[in-house]
């Protein structure tokens, strides 16, 4: 199955097959929890589409 996560509002993009990519979608989540400046905001901005 193919994963396309590109929305906008998404702070990591991921795109590629499942459950091939698994382990990579994830570890490339945890950085950007760990990492991505707008996890550390109490509140997270989005904008409208």
């Amino acid at each position: 199955m193919l994963y396309w996560g590109d929305h906008g509002n998404n702070i990591e993009t991921l795109r590629g097959m499942l459950p091939l990519k698994r382990d990579h979608f994830i570890q490339k989540i945890d950085d950007a929890i760990i990492h991505h400046p707008v996890t550390s905001q109490e509140v997270l901005l989005t904008s409208p589409w």
